[in-house]
């Protein structure tokens, strides 16, 4: 099993979506989300900078999600691999969507992407964030169709959440097949 199989193969949930989304226009770089804290804010707009400064990658695996992403050091635990770590802390599906015009501009061979998790805790209902990672894959498969995307699953959060997650994890397995086929 590849490197990237055994990181993911403990998780609730791993399903490979293939060739997936086109781009939004390109223009601004996008804002930070309302609901973000100040400093929230702050994280956010440095980072999408950070993000627009990198080169563009061709070929390679591009990192897209929250802050699980973008704390990885992925370039430590896949040394000889040409990568991009785009996770932006805090971040929903529905911010990734504002982000796609920037995200397109790359050609990566495999795109990792684990988000969802701040949507359910902002109380985004599990029907809409699935719409919109959705869209979102769509996307990536129209702006990237040789690439192959891995969606993760949410992993688990406060018991609170608990079954909220998991609904929602059912939610991205019918997703990705939907994509893929059973």
């Amino acid at each position: 099993m590849s490197v990237i199989g055994n990181i993911f193969r403990s998780c609730l949930l791993f399903c490979m979506c293939m060739a997936c989304g086109q781009a939004t226009p390109a223009g601004e770089l996008p804002t930070p989300p309302a609901y973000l804290s100040e400093a929230g804010q702050a994280h956010y707009a440095q980072r999408v900078q950070q993000i627009d400064a990198m080169p563009r990658l061709r070929g390679g695996v591009l990192f897209l999600g929250d802050s699980l992403i973008e704390g990885g050091d992925w370039q430590t635990y896949f040394p000889n691999t040409r990568l991009s770590n785009q996770g932006i802390g805090w971040d929903t599906v529905q911010g990734l969507k504002h982000r796609l015009s920037q995200i397109s501009d790359h050609n990566p061979d495999k795109i990792i992407l684990m988000i969802g998790t701040n949507d359910l805790g902002h109380g985004r209902s599990i029907a809409q964030t699935l719409a919109s990672l959705d869209y979102v894959l769509t996307a990536l498969q129209q702006a990237n169709p040789q690439s192959h995307i891995y969606l993760h699953s949410v992993l688990p959060r406060e018991e609170a959440l608990a079954s909220t997650v998991i609904s929602f994890n059912r939610g991205v397995r019918l997703v990705c097949t939907r994509k893929t086929g059973p």
